[in-house]
């Protein structure tokens, strides 16, 4: 759970979900011969998953949960097989990542701040002092619900 930074078709994905050599046959993941202490590692050739599940990979026009030039996903909740079956709802909370840069203080360099603050005016101050849960990060929360 949590930004994994790496988007659900990369290679960390894949591994932790659904890999299986058969079914990605035109993709093989191929992991480094030794590690930076320089051993040899167990397995160097991936053939298939953890078999972890998203279960917010089939939401393609609200599944984002990060913004940068575009919309992406960074972050996950995984499921073991055995708790599937007791997922009840899941949601991604957008209050965050689509946020514009004139209210969110972490985007934007003091710069950049001061030139929007003279164009729109008294206002732009007020909104971005103000106390809430929104523009709290440039991520979105996700949120499961287990029986």
């Amino acid at each position: 759970m949590g930004d994994l930074n790496s988007y659900p078709k990369e290679d960390p994905l894949l591994v932790l979900t659904d890999y299986d050599l058969a079914r990605y046959a035109y993709y093989k993941i191929a992991h480094s011969d030794y590690n930076y202490l320089g051993t040899t590692l167990l397995n160097a050739r991936t053939i298939t998953g953890f078999g972890y599940h998203d279960p917010f990979v089939n939401q393609p026009d609200t599944g984002w949960t990060y913004s940068f030039k575009a919309l992406g996903r960074l972050d996950y909740i995984l499921l073991s097989p055995d708790l599937l079956s007791s997922l009840v709802t899941q949601k991604i909370w957008h209050i965050n990542a689509a946020e514009s840069n004139l209210v969110n203080n972490s985007r934007q360099s003091n710069r950049n701040r001061e030139i929007n603050s003279s164009r729109v005016g008294v206002g732009v101050s007020a909104m971005r002092n103000m106390t809430s849960v929104f523009s709290s990060s440039d991520h979105e929360p996700l949120f499961i619900e287990l029986k």
